[in-house]
């Protein structure tokens, strides 16, 4: 059955400038044919090169420095076209007014978001749960909270919110740019009340709020266009084929280290502001967002029988780590409290969530321990309900 629930509402823009929209599966499909093209220019000019003979090679060197200024100058005109480009689409990112680079439509990101929301549809349509479900309407009664506290997700560029709940231990959820909302069992089950909950919704309805979505894809059209230029010179200047497919690979890691990643966790560390604002405003405690990511922590260090993973250093990750996402909520705890006594909510109850934190991580040590030890301490009896952290 179909577990979704509509909650229409009134939609407002936030692009200010207008530009033509292009078919979402032409830029797809042009991106590869133009990085392509670039290889087989590059190569070609080395092999017409490399065929001359030392005469015509000296001459045509000679004839670069002559005329140095012609492909100085297109260098420079290619330059300038690029700056031009980007400057004239820079905007302000809504609520946080950082200023970014979006080259692609709302509607180019709407086609994308509808086809990558009916695909996971599609994908778990047997796996949701019916509307009138605990954990559906557990998804729903924090959705409907914070929509009511917080203007900006009622401004939205679409009319209704679609809420999806997905019977599958995959700890995760995601907000598309279209208000559809795909939550999933794993992160039901770790964020196991409505505060720490309301953290993880919030964060990605500012996801959807702030048009990550559209920043990111746009970057890696810039990207990408820098990317084909280097290629052709990678590939027109590196003396054989084999030595340029290893700088080629070696270029791209490069580049994914140095721009996707680093905006990839940039824009994760906005959401997590953004969501705790609205978390915030919606009353809930806003102290539920490190013990959280600290669970998470816990998660990534340990699969469920015990195991260590393997962990990616923070460089390596488009996101932050977890533990320094849990220790930048706990910075901005005064600036939540401020939103919260702004909209008149209760004051926070005496105990504080973070200290049930303690209580895993001495389980989690404990298995990570007996795991390298040889140990199974899956036989020793212990208090579940010392594990439950609320």
């Amino acid at each position: 059955m179909r577990a979704s629930k509509l909650m229409p509402f009134l939609h407002r823009g936030f692009h200010t400038t207008s530009r033509r929209p292009v078919p979402p599966a032409l830029l797809f499909l042009l991106k590869p044919i133009a990085k392509f093209s670039a290889i087989l220019t590059g190569r070609g000019i080395r092999k017409w090169f490399q065929a001359l003979d030392p005469v015509e090679r000296k001459k045509v060197i000679s004839n670069l420095k002559r005329y140095w200024y012609i492909p100085a100058g297109f260098v420079t005109s290619l330059g300038a076209s690029g700056t031009v480009y980007y400057v004239s689409h820079l905007e302000d990112t809504p609520i946080t007014g950082r200023r970014r680079f979006v080259a692609l439509t709302h509607e180019q990101i709407v086609k994308i978001s509808q086809a990558e929301a009916r695909m996971l549809e599609e994908q778990f349509k047997h796996k949701l749960y019916p509307s009138n479900s605990f954990q559906a309407a557990r998804v729903l009664d924090i959705a409907q909270r914070l929509l009511r506290a917080n203007p900006e997700l009622t401004q939205m560029k679409f009319e209704k919110w679609n809420v999806f709940v997905v019977k599958d231990p995959t700890v995760n959820a995601c907000v598309l740019p279209t208000g559809d909302m795909f939550v999933f069992d794993g992160i039901l089950e770790l964020a196991n009340t409505q505060d720490q909950l309301a953290i993880i919704l919030g964060h990605e309805m500012a996801h959807a709020v702030l048009e990550h979505g559209v920043e990111e894809l746009s970057l890696a059209s810039l990207v990408d266009l820098v990317i084909i230029f280097c290629l052709a010179a990678i590939w027109c200047i590196i003396p054989s084929d084999g030595i340029a497919v290893i700088t080629h690979w070696f270029y791209n890691k490069v580049i994914k280290l140095l721009t996707h990643m680093p905006h990839s966790r940039a824009i994760e560390k906005e959401a997590d502001l953004v969501g705790l604002m609205f978390a915030a405003k919606a009353c809930y405690d806003v102290r539920a967002g490190s013990l959280l990511w600290k669970k998470m922590s816990h998660v990534e260090k340990a699969n469920p029988d015990g195991s260590e993973t393997l962990l990616l250093p923070e460089f390596m990750s488009t996101h932050p780590d977890s533990l320094k996402r849990a220790e930048h909520l706990d910075f901005l705890l005064p600036q939540a409290e401020t939103w919260r006594n702004n909209m008149s909510c209760p004051k926070l109850p005496k105990e504080d969530p973070r200290e049930a934190i303690k209580v895993l991580s001495d389980y989690v040590n404990n298995q990570l321990a007996a795991e390298k030890a040889g140990q199974d301490l899956r036989k020793v009896t212990v208090q579940k309900a010392e594990l439950k952290l609320s």
